[in-house]
């Protein structure tokens, strides 16, 4: 929640935390193209297919949320609520399978939002790709270059790696089941 047109935002709302770190990043990356840090995207809403809530790549698309280049390890403090609401929930989502080494009985993969440059390249932009784990006793197959639904529990829990400090991944999918047309 922010004050009126002009006014700082309220202490402790996500414009508040938006302002404060926008201030502080440290990582000239951080901010996308057109400038800092800020949020794009103060609310959304969901549409359900059965008891899945419908999300696309857009939505976990931090440089379209928050102008957020890349993730710094204080990322859950800038995530608008709508989305820090994701954390839990059941949902569908449609990408393609990363390559794998295996082509059957896969209990793991990597979901990402298309096969171009930015999954499929050697630094790939680590909110267009999801961790997906399968329902228990649950496998699937290796789906080349061709998209698909994955439904499961979504989790955004951001994976640090403590020499650096860099976020190395954000998004995963519990609980999943590969949904094929």
């Amino acid at each position: 929640m922010k004050g009126s047109e002009g006014e700082e935002p309220v202490e402790g709302s996500t414009a508040a935390l938006l302002k404060r770190n926008t201030k502080a990043v440290a990582n000239p990356l951080a901010g996308g193209d057109d400038g800092p840090v800020r949020l794009l995207v103060p609310d959304k809403t969901f549409q359900k297919k059965g008891d899945a809530l419908i999300v696309s790549y857009d939505d976990l698309d931090l440089i379209k949320v928050l102008n957020l280049k890349v993730p710094e390890p204080n990322v859950m403090e800038l995530l608008p609520d709508w989305l820090k609401k994701l954390n839990g929930e059941k949902v569908q989502i449609r990408g393609f399978m990363y390559p794998t080494f295996q082509e059957e009985g896969l209990e793991r993969f990597v979901f990402c939002r298309d096969t171009g440059a930015c999954c499929f390249g050697p630094n790939p932009v680590i909110y267009y790709l999801i961790d997906v784990h399968m329902q228990e006793g649950k496998t699937t197959h290796y789906i080349q270059n061709r998209p698909f639904d994955v439904t499961g529990t979504l989790r955004i829990k951001p994976g640090i790696i403590p020499e650096t400090g860099l976020v190395y991944e954000l998004y995963h999918l519990e609980d999943a089941v590969v949904r094929e047309r």
